[in-house]
């Protein structure tokens, strides 16, 4: 099974092999039965719990290990608790105890900005997230280059006072429907099917919004996820 993870995302089967030993030695050292461990009973909900924050949950960052190895802790205390609470009704517990704490890491996405949340709309195997994210930066360095090459050549010409090629009424106004596709294909003025950043870059200036701080740009262009990302990410690959 683990080769077969290994093959389909190594980034899982590396998480598991770490969530899974650090399962044992929390066992170990709370003094477990050595029979329990061996079972490997302290080690399943472990690996599962590191592989859903280490990459799964969140992008698989530095700054999401300490998160995916704290879940992997929580995960395998948390095994003898749903235990001996199941017991009564004659219920092994499972996968109950990862279920539980994976919840809590789940709902705790947008609180830890110390790592980037994926959501479940977008989800895919770990690797596809590290794409994304790179392709993200990749995408925010050109835009705010882009924009600051605008304000650059806008400095050089600040004596002539030119006045803004559209209004947004008069924007508004020449788009005829409100559809995303009327939009996109007014925003496609090479008419290649695809809005480059430097046609997005042109339409700011042309707006008459070249003026904005660059900083603003590239703030308010972070706050965008990677579930919006996703469908640039695609369009790029064809």
């Amino acid at each position: 099974m683990w080769v077969g993870m290994a093959l389909c995302s190594p980034i899982a089967a590396m998480a598991a092999t770490v969530g899974s030993s650090i399962g044992i030695l929390t066992a170990i050292s709370v003094g477990a039965d050595p029979d329990a461990v061996y079972a490997g009973i302290w080690g399943y909900n472990a690996a599962l719990g590191a592989i859903t924050v280490g990459g799964m949950f969140y992008v698989m960052t530095w700054e999401c290990v300490p998160f995916a190895a704290v879940c992997a802790v929580m995960c395998a205390m948390t095994g003898p608790f749903c235990a001996a609470m199941l017991s009564p009704a004659g219920v092994p517990a499972m996968t109950f105890p990862f279920c539980m704490v994976a919840l809590v890491f789940y709902l705790s996405q947008g609180s830890m900005t110390q790592v980037i949340p994926v959501s479940l709309s977008s989800a895919s195997v770990p690797e596809e997230h590290c794409r994304r994210l790179r392709l993200s930066r990749v995408v925010a360095a050109s835009f705010c280059s882009l924009v600051a090459s605008e304000m650059r050549q806008q400095k050089k010409n600040k004596t002539k006072t030119e006045e803004p090629a559209y209004r947004m009424p008069e924007l508004r106004n020449m788009v005829s429907a409100t559809t995303a596709k009327d939009l996109f294909a007014f925003l496609d003025t090479h008419g290649n099917g695809r809005v480059g950043l430097n046609e997005l870059c042109c339409m700011l200036v042309r707006c008459g919004y070249g003026h904005v701080p660059l900083q603003l740009v590239a703030e308010s262009w972070h706050v965008v996820s990677l579930s919006h990302l996703a469908p640039v990410e695609r369009q790029t690959a064809r």
